[in-house]
């Protein structure tokens, strides 16, 4: 595998740190402890987006009080949220001046971290990002686009942030960040009085398709993190092993059993199996999941490369169900202990009955559900351009490139483009075929059986909303369409 350009050494796959990128992260440190603790209440928590109806939406900012996402709080208002943007100025300024040339690396050296089990702390990141979210929508609710707009391209720069950081938690919070800013931009784009100039800047800072090429980076940084644990299992006791994963497993909210079933296995393990297995067996399970790895690793480069979820879930699922147990399975682990049960409580969604190690199809999922809706934002940014323009929607997205977009948007739930209707009226529709990947025309009805919470990007297919007219609530708004 080696021979054909793999690469299993940790070093080789994260950067080198850099002392840019360790004094980013101690100037993002210090700047979010300058936010102040009442814009936590609403901090990433404002919708953009409040569905009236399936494919119908009004906008959030316009909402009488903050709309929020998990809780209703009747103390919520826009000149409560006004009063703490307004102390958190100097911090939000500060993230959009460091924000404008992110750095690619977090200033730390792999293999420290790897022997000491020591992950990177990425809270600043969650809460600079949604800082960021909550002033924007402060600003359109009051009517400042360029406000928001600045608010914006420091939001969207946290998808490049890190950007040559592999570890898999640091690329779902930028595919997280991109995910939260959407129904943000959706707003955005409902109010008038925006420049060509500024749309262009929007569109430029949501540029998103690294995202896509660097999924399969985040696996190859999973197998040598693996790689890692396998040669300190096999120079380590079985005890010691437990002992290293025993807090980090707790801290997770889980604990370690200690029936005395569960305390004879691990004594046996530790005097008897473990040993046996360090000398007769270790290497041979070693490569056994080596090659299982490189095997979702084709599957996934191969989706990078097609941009289509759907064939990507048939070749995942197709390799995982023709898995079989190597011969004599029962002189390996498969599943290293502890371990890969936190793979399952962070999103690894392995069956264990059919496929024993950790994969991250819910991962891979929702990066291209974000990417597939970024590309829908991108395409209405276009649109509304190309309105401000020629007085109407464009008769297709064909005729938008390349004078307002570089290339069709594509829809990497199928890796098709788009799919775009011109309405009479000046209306238009554009959306995705979702996750069950069938073209409904455009349906936003939700499944009969989706019991989630009311959202814009839960029917059958994706659609971007049409706005309500300002002025018309949930009532007025219902009875329109009655």
């Amino acid at each position: 595998m080696a021979a054909k350009g793999e690469i299993f050494e940790a070093n080789r796959i994260w950067p080198q740190p850099s002392a840019r990128g360790q004094a980013f992260s101690n100037q993002l440190h210090c700047t979010v402890e300058q936010l102040p603790q009442g814009l936590n209440r609403y901090a990433g928590q404002i919708s953009g987006i409040v569905v009236q109806e399936p494919g119908v939406g009004r906008r959030g900012s316009q909402e009488p009080s903050p709309t929020l996402f998990y809780q209703t709080d009747p103390t919520n208002t826009w000149k409560d949220l006004e009063l703490e943007i307004r102390q958190a100025q100097p911090a939000l300024h500060s993230l959009q001046k460091i924000l404008s040339t992110p750095p690619s690396d977090m200033g730390y050296d792999i293999l420290p971290r790897l022997e000491k089990l020591s992950i990177p702390n990425f809270v600043n990141i969650r809460r600079a990002a949604q800082a960021l979210q909550a002033a924007a929508m402060s600003d359109l609710h009051r009517g400042d686009l360029t406000g928001a707009k600045d608010n914006f391209v420091a939001l969207a720069a946290f998808t490049k942030l890190y950007a040559g950081d592999p570890t898999l938690v640091n690329y779902m919070i930028r595919v997280a960040v991109l995910g939260l800013s959407i129904d943000t931009a959706w707003d955005a784009l409902q109010a008038d009085g925006w420049t060509d100039a500024q749309l262009a800047e929007l569109q430029q800072a949501f540029q998103c398709g690294e995202l896509l090429a660097q999924m399969p980076r985040t696996l190859e940084a999973e197998r040598a993190f693996r790689l890692f644990e396998f040669d300190w299992f096999s120079s380590h006791s079985y005890l010691a092993w437990l002992a290293r994963y025993q807090s980090v497993y707790e801290a997770l909210g889980r604990k370690t059993p200690a029936s005395p079933l569960v305390l004879a296995t691990r004594y046996y393990r530790e005097w008897v199996f473990h040993p046996l297995w360090k000398f007769a067996w270790a290497d041979q399970e070693e490569l056994e999941c080596l090659e299982n790895a490189r095997r979702e690793l084709d599957i996934l480069r191969e989706a990078a490369n097609t941009g289509s979820s759907r064939e990507l879930s048939r070749r995942m699922d197709s390799f995982q169900a023709a898995y079989c147990s190597p011969s004599a399975s029962w002189r390996f682990y498969l599943a290293l202990p502890l371990a890969d049960q936190m793979f399952e409580i962070i999103g690894s969604s392995a069956d264990k009955r059919q496929y024993p190690y950790p994969h991250f199809t819910r991962a891979w999922s929702t990066s291209m559900k974000n990417l597939t809706l970024c590309h829908m934002l991108t395409a209405a940014i276009s649109i509304k351009r190309y309105e401000s323009q020629h007085g109407k929607p464009p008769s297709s997205l064909e005729v938008m490139v390349p004078e307002y977009m570089a290339k069709v948007p594509r829809d990497f739930m199928d890796g098709q483009p788009l799919r775009y209707q011109a309405r009479s009226g000046g209306s238009f529709l554009l959306y995705s075929v979702a996750d069950d990947t069938q073209d409904d025309q455009g349906s936003s009805v939700p499944q009969a059986n989706d019991h989630q919470r009311p959202s814009a990007w839960n029917g059958r297919d994706w659609v971007w909303p049409r706005a309500t007219p300002a002025g018309h609530g949930t009532e007025a708004g219902l009875a329109s369409h009655r």
